[in-house]
Formats: C-alpha cells, structure tokens, sequence
C-alpha cells in the first residue's frame, strides 16, 4: 500500500468509527501530508524504516517538544492502524521514545479574576460565565445548549459534547439561579440565540468572555473557565477519572493537564510542610 493510500484509508477508517472531529481530521491531514512530503508520497508504508522516521524527526528539531509532540502523534497513529490492518509487519516508531511532555502550568483564573468578572457581567454574560466556571462547558457546548436540555425537576442538564458524546451534569447552587434568571420561564430553544442565526456560535460565546474580561480590565478567556472548573474540582478532592466524565475527556491523559497548582496552593504548601506562617513576608 502505498504511503497516500494509506493515510487516506486511515483517516477515513477513523472518520467512519467516529474518532476523529472535524478540527482534528485538518490537524491530522496536515501533519500526515507534512510526512509523506517528506518520505515520498509514493513510498510504500512497509518499507519505511525506523531510521527515515527517525530523520523526519530530526528535521523538525526547531520546534519545542509540544509542537512535536503534536507532530508526529499523528504519524505514530497511522502506523499502529497500518499494522492492525496487517498493512505492516513492523512498528517503526515501537522504539522510538516520545518527545518529553513539558510540565503544564495553572492555565485557570485566579479567585479575583473571577470576582472581577462577575461584578461586571449582565445575565446572560453571567450564565455564560458560571456555566464554564461550575460546569466545565467548552464554547461549542453552550452554543449547542437548548432550554430543553436543563431539567429543572431532576437538578441536571444534558451537555452535547464533542463528537456526539452527550453526558447529564448536575445544576446547583449558583448556576441554578443564574440559568433560572436567564430562561425567564422559556422551556424551549437555543439557550444563547442570536440574533443573526439561530444561535450564537462558538466563537460569539468566547469573544463575549474576552469583552467582559476587557471591561472588568483583566485577562481571561472562555477555555480558562473550564480549566478553573477543572482545578477547582481537583483541588475539592473529586478524582481525575470523575472529573475525566465531568468535563467529557474522552482519554485521562487530557485530564491530567488540569492537575497543576496556583502560585498561592504551592506557598500554602510549602508553609504546611515547614510549619511557617502563611501570611509570613517574604525576607
């Protein structure tokens, strides 16, 4: 088979199963076309050695380990499904080591942050805001949210995720009283229409964050609501595999991205171990 068939029958296998998402597929194509450039399109994939791999990699030695991590995941793909499908005989890439994974860091928003959000926003800037703090929704989610969705009898609302994943979250607390204010007694439609379509899409949602953080005069975006939501639930004692569900990971390994602390939990920390006061100033 050769190397562009291959991807082809690959990436259409992995569309037909539903694995891959639009986002991903372009992602996908980009960086398998990116390989078979360099190996020859016309290459046959049972031929390429370990050691041709090997110099693809080193030819993209410029990019930070992320970006080449992202890189050749792809292509480290392909060759498991070719091998699968009987296509190879041998993993190329079974020994090569991947690219080391940089340490993440606090991607969420600090506690005034938030504060300062809130003050500012309206209604439907609030709901927007508390549906990403307290739930974890990605801007896609909420702009596929309909009024329907929130069962106010049961407590929970159904969450269509990405790839047709839908899963049930909880509605508590302060998020009740935010959904209940916004719906004003609507039980039908989008739950952010627009007033161009019939809903706001993703980027309207995430462009109404970055107005509000521009108006509270701090820095903050739509996906750092989910990342403080993840935090937050960490940091309560919830386990990675519930917040994995929670927030619709499909692996635990993207879960694991959200496990760092704030420069504030790492003090707290320390003064615990060494038994120092808190509020101790610095010398």
């Amino acid at each position: 088979m050769l190397l562009n068939d291959a991807i082809e029958a690959y990436i259409d296998s992995r569309l037909a199963a539903r694995r891959l998402r639009p986002t991903t597929e372009r992602t996908y194509r980009h960086h398998l076309g990116h390989f078979a450039e360099y190996i020859g399109e016309t290459a046959a994939i049972d031929t390429i050695t370990k050691r041709e791999v090997q110099r693809w990699l080193s030819s993209m030695g410029h990019l930070r380990a992320s970006s080449l991590r992202t890189a050749e995941a792809p292509v480290r793909a392909l060759f498991g499904w070719a091998l699968e499908e009987g296509a190879i005989t041998e993993h190329p890439m079974a020994t090569i080591p991947r690219p080391p994974q940089a340490r993440p860091i606090y991607r969420g928003l600090e506690p005034d942050v938030i504060g300062r959000l809130l003050h500012v926003a309206d209604f439907r800037e609030r709901t927007i805001l508390l549906l990403g703090l307290h739930l974890g929704l990605r801007c896609a989610e909420m702009s596929r949210a309909n009024f329907g969705d929130w069962d106010r009898r049961r407590g929970t609302i159904l969450v269509h995720g990405k790839g047709g994943a839908d899963r049930v979250l909880p509605v508590v607390g302060e998020i009740e009283w935010a959904l209940d204010l916004w719906a004003e007694g609507r039980r039908s439609g989008p739950m952010f229409p627009s007033q161009h379509a019939d809903r706001l899409g993703p980027s309207s949602i995430s462009q109404i964050v970055t107005r509000v953080a521009r108006r509270a005069n701090v820095e903050a975006t739509a996906h750092q609501l989910r990342h403080s939501c993840a935090h937050d639930m960490l940091a309560m004692g919830a386990k990675p595999n519930a917040v994995q569900r929670f927030l619709g990971h499909t692996t635990l390994t993207t879960t694991t991205t959200y496990l760092t602390a704030r420069d504030d939990e790492l003090r707290a920390a320390m003064c615990r171990v060494y038994a120092m006061p808190e509020d101790r100033d610095a010398a």
